[in-house]
């Protein structure tokens, strides 16, 4: 009863306060869409086509109420027989199914939207992150510590080369903003 009330009310108020909104030479939107005056057509899209045309919404949505009703309060085996061939059944799936809506976007949008995700996420997480992150320090440590390692030949010269070198830089880098 509460949906039969504010269904009844909104009809109602908006038959009466349509012309405010959307009716010819309204104000109520004011500027808030342009409209050229090279372009203005207002009065050809309201009276332009054919009743009959601006009431089909209005005819289909009562035939298919009626049509309905009928069907289920008055015919239900016919409704149960049509299910039961193969036409009917898909049909039915196409309309039950809300016009596979969901499906298209799913499969189009969606997956689309998880394949490009997944691609991003093994290039760049998995790929450059890990490559200059964590994965990528260590590989360079040790392919550092290896390459120094190398350079050890067992001399005590070379090793008074490294030690006068390291504190050279050590000064260096020290000192340097004083000198």
């Amino acid at each position: 009863i509460p949906f039969i009330i504010l269904a009844l009310f909104s009809i109602f108020f908006g038959y009466v306060a349509s012309d405010l909104f959307v009716g010819v030479g309204s104000d109520f939107l004011g500027n808030s869409v342009f409209i050229h005056p090279n372009n203005v057509s207002i009065i050809e899209a309201e009276f332009s086509l054919s009743p009959i045309i601006k009431l089909l919404p209005l005819i289909c949505t009562i035939a298919g109420a009626l049509s309905a009703f009928f069907l289920y309060n008055f015919a239900p085996r016919f409704l149960n027989d049509l299910t039961e061939t193969s036409l009917g059944r898909k049909v039915y799936a196409f309309l039950n199914g809300k016009y596979y809506f969901d499906v298209v976007y799913n499969h189009f949008i969606i997956q689309s939207g998880l394949k490009l995700g997944y691609s991003i996420s093994k290039n760049i997480d998995r790929g450059a992150i890990e490559f200059l992150g964590p994965h990528g320090l260590a590989k360079t440590f040790v392919n550092l510590g290896t390459n120094i390692a190398k350079l050890d030949d067992g001399k005590i010269t070379t090793y008074a080369l490294y030690i006068v070198l390291s504190l050279l830089t050590l000064t260096y880098l020290t000192f340097s903003s004083i000198i």
